[in-house]
């Protein structure tokens, strides 16, 4: 028997959501599996689709050296010389992005693959639009050296999960006119993340770079049905105690809810510190035994109390997954499903299903 808290990973509906993509976009994907594959698990996520994929993105150096195959780009700018030499030897592209980074290259002087970031308008890292021709010449110098491979050049969107967004046209006009100026050929190409790729074919370029999507969930409310995509993630906990509540007594921290009259209550396996959110205290809603029920009182550490007629000891209780959106948690506590997916905590056990039924888990 499962664990009382657990979160159910489905590897197959992962793979679904990548040929999915593909057929919509007809671009290779490059999966974004940073932040523990966004709570899901990296190494177990990344082994089962490398061979599905483009390559695999990750925000760090610890992160690539988590990835056991597969080519492997690194989102965060490398400045230190270690660094740029373990992503050498190991074959990890990685993103360059300022003149100071080539220092660092021309200091180390082993052959390093990067993608080259263009800040478009997102600003933070990469390099400014209007300084990338030069830089550009720059890193081709390196390049004809023997330092440098450019398999890639990319911007990152700001506002393609904005509703009424009118900006990701300014950064892709942007982007291109760069690249022109720069002579840019022969390299890869690619901008869309989840949001660009559902909703703005005009800046698919040569790859789409998806992260939430992969996992079957959107970024904003309003993207939601756009694509056959299935989460993958099931947040489930078990029941621990079933109670009567008297009519007019309390229940949880602070005393925030009163039982209005004598009702069946179900104490649940999961609280705040296994990333169920303690901004969702009387407010937002479980599934279990066929109907939704209310989450009485405080969130507490370890626990919440539930509706709980027709509940036993034992009983499984969706927190987010199938019948209960992870979207739909997110916004009726002002939060962003990303925010609720990686902080999933480390005691709660990943189970994973696979196409062939065989269940493991870690």
């Amino acid at each position: 028997m499962p664990p009382r808290t657990y979160v159910s990973i489905s590897l197959d509906a992962i793979v679904h959501n990548i040929d999915t993509i593909v057929a919509h976009t007809g671009r290779p994907v490059i999966a974004v599996v940073k932040a523990d594959a966004y709570g899901h698990g990296l190494k177990r996520v990344s082994r089962h689709i490398s061979d599905r994929v483009l390559m695999l993105a990750v925000a760090t150096m610890e992160e690539a050296l988590e990835v056991e195959r597969g080519r492997v780009l690194i989102f965060q700018p490398l400045f230190s010389p270690d660094d740029v030499r373990e992503a050498s030897r190991r074959g990890f592209a990685f993103n360059l992005s300022s003149f100071e980074q080539l220092d660092v290259v021309r200091k180390v002087g082993m052959r390093v693959r990067v993608h080259i970031e263009v800040d478009t308008g997102m600003g933070r890292t990469g390099i400014w639009y209007g300084e990338f021709p030069r830089f550009y010449g720059e890193v081709l110098s390196l390049q004809e050296e023997g330092l440098v491979e450019v398999e890639g050049v990319f911007t990152h969107f700001s506002s393609a999960d904005v509703l009424d967004d009118d900006f990701t046209e300014v950064q892709v006009r942007r982007f291109e006119e760069s690249l022109g100026k720069a002579g840019v050929r022969n390299v890869l190409i690619h901008a869309a993340n989840t949001s660009a790729t559902l909703r703005y074919p005009f800046s698919y370029f040569d790859a789409v770079r998806v992260g939430i999507g992969l996992y079957g969930v959107v970024p904003s409310p309003f993207l939601r049905d756009r694509l056959d995509l299935r989460p993958a993630m099931s947040f489930r906990a078990r029941v621990v105690q079933k109670r009567i509540l008297r009519r007019g007594e309390s229940t949880g921290y602070g005393r925030t809810f009163f039982a209005d009259r004598d009702m069946d209550v179900a104490v649940v396996g999961v609280g705040y510190a296994d990333g169920y959110p303690w901004e969702g205290s009387n407010l937002l809603r479980v599934y279990a035994a066929g109907r939704y029920r209310r989450v009485l009182g405080r969130v507490s550490m370890d626990l919440i109390v539930v509706e709980g007629d027709g509940l036993d000891v034992g009983d499984e209780v969706e927190l987010w997954g199938e019948h209960v959106r992870v979207e739909d948690v997110a916004s009726a506590i002002g939060k962003i499903p990303y925010d609720l997916l990686v902080g999933v905590g480390r005691r709660v056990k990943r189970v994973y299903s696979y196409p062939d039924s065989i269940n493991r888990s870690t």
